[in-house]
């Protein structure tokens, strides 16, 4: 009983007492409190939550000036949107990757995949470059042991002959133009095809003598005067007989051969102090000394004119590979003692009489012209020899004309120590597909395939 009445007179005095209005000292006393609240920098911006009971001040007069003494960080965030909306503007364009430059060369009819070369990065010797042909695309699991695989990021760039199109380093895409140089391979093309429209029939025969060594050397190793001389089997030959004027047509003229790299350090080492020997007593044949990088023996020359020919020819070695057992001794060596020459404009290492390796480029010729190849170039007479000197009629013609040269060619006492010289033996171990006019890395010609003879499968 006492309870309930103590309860009912709390709730009659609370319910009084909200009616009871405030005193004036009392009303001025919270003024002062709310004053001293520091004012809701939220409320300022429109963003508080709270209203009313937000612990901080919401004024309404003084809003305008407080805004000054508030940081706008919005402002500053909005400015900083429209520098990064400005920036994506301006942002580089995507870049096609290297798969996307493979793919293009693998399915584009019109580009020529052995005018292709591509730089790597080798783990262990920094950039090498290979031609595209030597690549197994696919997998790199599905690829054997003899196949050259690499990991599509180690490469560095894509060339055309000597030109780069596409390069990662440098953002250089003129294969499809992504990186906004608005140059693509096809304008690339063109450019190649104006050059060589541009050259007369005369320049394209010095201009061939002049970038591939090979061509010319075997062009001037054949009759150049009306009586007979020695047929040499390599490339750029003419037939005997054959008016000085007629040359031949670009479908007739060989553009790769096959051969074997010199790589005996013996003979490199010979082969260095001959042309050392040359240009001390005769500098102005400096031009015509072969180069020891591109040393070799040719076995035959051919015209390919497509992917497939190339495929073919490919082919072939792969299967003179699984014959080499039977068709070859156990050991083939090439020894080089003394020099010729080749009309006193062709100087030469002459190998010892090898049978075997008479039968080995008979039987490479026969089995490319057995697949349907061009065989240009060519001749039923073999002549093996490794060229140390080309004197190029052109050349020739011109020392002749200005006096630093005798109408009857290269000076033999020039070479007369080198006439019983020993050279060296070469193993015939490796035979090279050769791109002529092409070279790679290490100075030798670009090769589309390479196979061992001796290799086990």
């Amino acid at each position: 009983m006492l309870h309930t009445l103590i309860t009912e007179a709390k709730d009659f005095a609370a319910s009084h007492v909200k009616d009871i209005p405030r005193s004036r000292s009392t009303q001025q006393t919270s003024a002062i409190k709310d004053d001293r609240k520091p004012v809701c920098k939220f409320f300022l911006e429109g963003k508080c939550r709270f209203g009313e009971s937000c612990f901080n001040r919401h004024p309404q007069d003084d809003a305008m000036s407080v805004v000054k003494d508030v940081p706008e960080p919005k402002t500053q965030g909005r400015e900083n949107l429209a520098d990064s909306r400005e920036r994506k503007g301006n942002k580089k364009p995507p870049m096609r990757t290297a798969l996307d430059v493979i793919n293009r060369i693998q399915w584009d009819e019109d580009l020529p995949s052995k005018n292709f070369v591509i730089g790597y990065l080798d783990r262990f010797t920094g950039v090498e470059e290979r031609p595209f042909d030597d690549f197994t695309w696919g997998e790199l699991s599905d690829a054997e042991q003899d196949d050259l695989a690499i990991p599509q990021h180690r490469i560095q760039y894509f060339k055309y002959h000597d030109e780069k199109v596409w390069d990662k380093n440098e953002r250089l895409d003129n294969v499809f133009g992504s990186t906004g140089s608005y140059v693509t391979i096809h304008d690339v093309l063109q450019r190649y095809r104006k050059e060589d429209e541009s050259l007369t029939t005369g320049e394209k025969e010095e201009g061939a003598s002049s970038v591939a060594e090979e061509q010319e050397c075997d062009e001037e190793s054949s009759s150049d005067s009306d009586d007979d001389t020695q047929t040499v089997t390599t490339p750029w030959i003419r037939q005997k007989n054959t008016s000085r004027k007629s040359k031949p047509t670009s479908s007739n003229r060989p553009n790769f051969f096959v051969a074997v790299r010199i790589t005996d350090p013996d003979i490199l080492r010979v082969a260095k102090h001959f042309r050392t020997c040359i240009f001390e007593r005769s500098p102005v044949l400096d031009a015509a000394l072969a180069q020891v990088e591109k040393l070799h023996v040719t076995l035959c020359t051919l015209r390919i004119n497509n992917q497939d020919e190339l495929d073919a020819a490919r082919r072939v070695l792969r299967d003179l590979k699984r014959e080499s057992a039977r068709l070859l001794p156990p050991s083939l060596v090439l020894k080089f003692r003394g020099v010729e020459t080749f009309n006193n404009r062709v100087v030469y290492a002459a190998p010892e009489d090898s049978p075997a390796f008479r039968a080995l480029a008979a039987r490479v010729k026969s089995l490319l012209s057995d697949a349907g190849l061009n065989m240009a170039g060519s001749h039923e007479e073999y002549n093996p020899h490794l060229t140390l000197l080309n004197l190029s009629r052109s050349m020739c013609r011109e020392m002749v004309s200005c006096g630093a040269l005798s109408s009857e060619g290269v000076d033999p006492a020039l070479y007369d120590q080198f006439l019983d010289r020993d050279f060296g033996a070469q193993a015939v171990e490796e035979l090279h597909l050769c791109s002529m006019g092409s070279t790679r890395h290490d100075g030798f010609y670009q090769c589309a395939a390479s196979v061992g003879l001796f290799d086990e499968n």
